[in-house]
């Protein structure tokens, strides 16, 4: 784990880096987000182990090192887009460009210096692989990009690849890390004929998808409103946000809001409820004897009300997926 940053130049690089993240499927469910900012959990987590992993460290030196003009691009380019375990997994290799741009200090793409006036011929390679079509890229560079936020043409072009076929391998499904090389392996075959929906890797069973299909994803539901999700702890029915009221304070208003006891209707006494919730059971059951019985109850027979929902995704279907938006349905469970 990288220890507190000291080169403030190197801070606001890694911060502005880390913001082009936040909005990848990969680092949403980040598993660190619970206790820090979702910024400073990619920068600990995520980038710090690559950037160590090629001598990159928490000082004004590192800092010096990638803005000299002989640092080597492919050498950090390499190593964002390598996975070092779920819990900093592989930057796909759009976004890993950006953050290359962005740690050697260019405003735009890589260019040479103004004395040379002709690119480097790996400028060269990598200009034209930026204009290739997706329909000429090779099956690991899509699978690198391949995602829930990937276009839709690299979706519909491995669905063509792999016939309609399952092959693609997950090493961490609840933050959607691909297994680039064993998928690769997978594709070849799956070319030519019929895959399983279950394959062994690396002497474990796991499951394949089809290019499309995503693993199921599981999001918290709003205390008062069943079924209805939250986004980043907003529940868009009510208004409310629940981000402060643990889980033993959200069963107990989801227990609440089962009962007959009536629940406040008006947004003052909502958020009256809400801050009750903040301070624990306790409180709640203070202003609510009856449900605070039942709520023992239940958690004594283990048996409190779920507040997950479950999102499920056909197969083979090519568009860009959203909890929140009807083309995906949820199940409480």
């Amino acid at each position: 784990m990288a220890k507190s940053l000291i080169s403030v130049n190197l801070q606001k690089k890694l911060r502005s880096a880390a913001k082009i993240l936040e909005t990848d499927p990969s680092f949403v469910s980040f598993p660190e987000f619970n206790n820090l900012s979702s910024t400073d959990a990619i920068i600990q987590n995520c980038i710090w182990p690559k950037l160590e992993s090629i001598g990159i460290y928490n000082d004004d030196e590192s800092d010096s090192l990638l803005t000299d003009s002989d640092f080597n691009d492919s050498d950090l380019l390499d190593a964002l887009t390598k996975s070092f375990g779920s819990d900093s997994p592989a930057i796909k290799i759009v976004r890993a460009r950006r953050i290359v741009s962005i740690l050697r200090g260019q405003d735009g793409p890589m260019e040479v210096a103004a004395d040379k006036e002709i690119l480097t011929t790996e400028a060269i390679i990598d200009h034209i692989k930026n204009t290739r079509p997706y329909g000429q890229w090779k099956d690991d560079e899509l699978i690198t990009e391949y995602g829930q936020d990937c276009d839709s043409e690299i979706v519909n072009i491995l669905i063509k690849r792999s016939g309609g076929r399952p092959f693609v391998v997950y090493i961490d499904e609840e933050v959607g890390v691909i297994d680039v090389e064993e998928t690769v392996k997978i594709l070849k075959i799956a070319r030519h004929r019929e895959t399983p929906d279950m394959f062994r890797v690396n002497g474990k069973m796991v499951r394949l998808y089809r290019a499309g299909d995503f693993p199921t994803l599981i999001y918290n539901e709003c205390p008062i409103h069943n079924g209805i999700l939250l986004f980043e702890g907003y529940c868009d029915k009510c208004g409310n946000i629940w981000d402060n009221v643990g889980d033993e304070g959200r069963h107990f208003v989801r227990v609440l809001a089962d009962s007959d006891e009536e629940l406040p209707s008006d947004a003052i006494g909502r958020k009256q409820l809400i801050e009750l919730a903040e301070e624990g059971i306790e409180k709640l059951g203070e202003v609510y004897p009856r449900v605070k019985m039942e709520f023992d109850d239940l958690k004594k027979e283990d048996n409190l009300p779920s507040l997950k929902s479950r999102t499920t995704t056909a197969n083979g279907v090519s568009y860009r997926r959203d909890p929140f938006m009807p083309s995906i349905s949820s199940k409480s469970y």
